[in-house]
């Protein structure tokens, strides 16, 4: 477990092939691909979409949800922003890896990309340390190297981010793939809540889908701050919904929790499946 070598650079070996999703590369591939041959939604001109970080008994349907809903885009790069699970910080974290591996496949990250990202702002790092023990990116791969076996990925890891590291990083996105962005997707790895008391699930999944379809990014910090809200992708959300220039519009495509799957009705997890289409505001 961890990275390994190779003539053409550093893998990022998977982590959670067989619990999460299926270790051998025709299951796994069946299954993604059985999981969105069952969905029935309208593919648009997605720019990104939210989906869990969980495992497939229990999201996998819902993240066959959102991706499905980018099927029909020409996508070159993938940006997943991520949540980090363990030892948070105000850290953002791209990889050194060149390649993450999953059954299906290696999935190329896109390294001189990432060098013109951190090009253009103090205080992201390159490491893959912090990379090492996540699953949230990593779960995210079998559907992209299904649908975009071409495409490269940037994946990034989010810790406790202030506004002002928000703006950092959005500007350094935004700046560096200007001239990409029809040939970009957004990934948003984060669960709607973390494991809790139902009815407090409940009333948080509720109140961060309503920020999330007003666009409120600050708000969405303010309520993560606050505890009044626990999902662990509240950065990776504020990150994406505070793009300047685009008035995105979500689409709540599918949601689910883990009470459903487990039949455990006292402490549940919530997850959506969401899109967020590809609207620029015209001056």
């Amino acid at each position: 477990m961890g990275i390994s070598s190779s003539q053409d650079g550093k893998i990022r070996e998977s982590i959670v092939n067989g619990i999460f999703y299926p270790n051998d590369p025709e299951e796994l591939a069946k299954d993604v691909e059985t999981r969105l041959e069952s969905q029935s939604i309208a593919q648009g001109d997605v720019l990104g979409i939210m989906t869990p970080h969980a495992g497939y008994e229990y999201a996998g349907n819902i993240m066959a949800a959102a991706f499905q809903a980018t099927a029909k885009r020409p996508v070159k790069n993938v940006v997943i922003l991520a949540p980090i699970h363990h030892e948070r910080n105000q850290g953002i974290y791209f990889p050194e890896s060149k390649f993450f591996l999953t059954p299906l496949g290696a999935v190329t990250v896109n390294l001189p990309l990432i060098k013109e990202i951190l090009s253009c702002g103090t205080g992201m790092l390159q490491g893959d340390i912090p990379h090492l023990e996540e699953h949230c990116i990593e779960v995210q791969l079998p559907f992209i190297r299904f649908l975009f076996p071409q495409a490269q990925i940037v994946p990034v890891l989010l810790g406790d981010l202030k506004p002002k590291h928000i703006k950092l990083l959005r500007n350094s996105l935004q700046l560096s793939l200007a001239e990409k962005m029809n040939s970009t997707l957004f990934v948003i790895s984060a669960n709607l809540t973390a494991m809790l008391p139902k009815e407090r699930a409940d009333k948080e999944a509720a109140l961060l889908l309503d920020k999330i379809q007003a666009n409120a990014w600050e708000e969405i910090l303010e309520l993560k701050a606050a505890r009044e809200i626990s999902s662990c992708g509240t950065e990776c959300l504020a990150s994406f919904l505070s793009f300047n220039g685009f008035n995105f519009q979500p689409k709540l495509l599918q949601r689910g929790n883990s009470g459903e799957v487990n039949k455990d009705s006292k402490e549940i997890v919530h997850y959506a499946g969401i899109s967020f289409n590809n609207s620029i505001d015209k001056p």
